[in-house]
């Protein structure tokens, strides 16, 4: 397909996303439209919508609002007729599915930042996974799902729940240790922290050992999974306030610096 390819986790970012919206994670998949054509790219999960975000650049963000789906049949598995399986090669059919929506929001057409446009529809969208399969993806969601179209729960109740659920996430995950440089690293620390960046909070795990400090976000918004900062390229480390708080420090290395925000104070001499 001729024009201009990003990677869509490049394109995407996090101030596309709500206030108070979470991000969750991203898959792999292909969107067919209504007019024969199709557009690999990746589908981003999050806490009030479902974004796809198309590698042809040309193509613009598609946000699917959570809220604006079908009660009944949000999102339901997809089965082709016995003459169109060839045009869905290579998904298998365990990994094609529909979503049931009537609005879908386009935004950043041509990679342009412009006015985002709500349209209206009555038909269903189809795409299907690389690598998961219909199922499991039904899993990872259906509890969003449900508490979005099956409660009746103001917006802000389901805020909150969502809020305590990924407290209690970020609560349990631990810094996955198959990332350090060297297995004879002597832990000095671990602890959770915020790495502040332009107009984005990315929350995250912070690892120190004798020789560096690993930062590991909780979602994999990030073309790397974990950021390295070796202690020896370490040039000055300053106290910051984080949201009116003594709670952060900024690293100043050799080519740039880094702001990280932890939930107790930080006492610096």
């Amino acid at each position: 397909m001729l024009g201009k390819k990003r990677s869509s986790n490049k394109r995407f970012s996090l101030l596309l996303l709500q206030e108070n919206e979470i991000y969750y994670e991203d898959f792999a998949c292909t969107y067919f439209t209504n007019n024969n054509m199709s557009y690999k790219g990746r589908l981003h999960f999050c806490s009030h919508s479902l974004f796809f975000v198309a590698d042809d650049i040309r193509i613009p963000i598609l946000r699917f609002p959570i809220n604006k789906m079908k009660k009944d049949k949000p999102i339901v598995p997809f089965v082709p007729g016995v003459y169109q399986e060839q045009y869905y090669k290579p998904h298998s059919k365990d990994s094609l599915f529909e979503i049931h929506t009537t609005q879908i929001i386009e935004m950043r057409k041509n990679n342009k930042d412009h006015p985002y446009i709500f349209r209206n529809i009555t038909t269903k969208q189809l795409f299907g996974f690389m690598y998961l399969t219909t199922r499991d993806f039904l899993k990872k969601i259906s509890s969003i799902l449900n508490l979005w179209l099956n409660s009746n729960k103001t917006i802000h109740e389901i805020e909150e729940i969502l809020r305590q659920q990924y407290a209690y996430r970020k609560d349990h995950f631990v810094f996955d240790v198959t990332w350090l440089e060297d297995f004879r690293e002597e832990k000095i620390h671990e602890t959770t922290c915020v790495k502040v960046m332009p107009l984005v909070d990315m929350p995250g795990r912070l690892y120190l050992t004798n020789e560096r400090i690993y930062y590991q976000p909780f979602n994999n918004i990030s073309a790397k999974p974990v950021s390295k900062y070796n202690l020896t390229d370490i040039t000055r480390i300053v106290k910051r306030r984080h949201l009116l708080m003594h709670s952060g420090i900024e690293l100043f290395t050799k080519k740039n610096s880094i702001f990280f925000s932890f939930e107790r104070y930080i006492y610096l001499k």
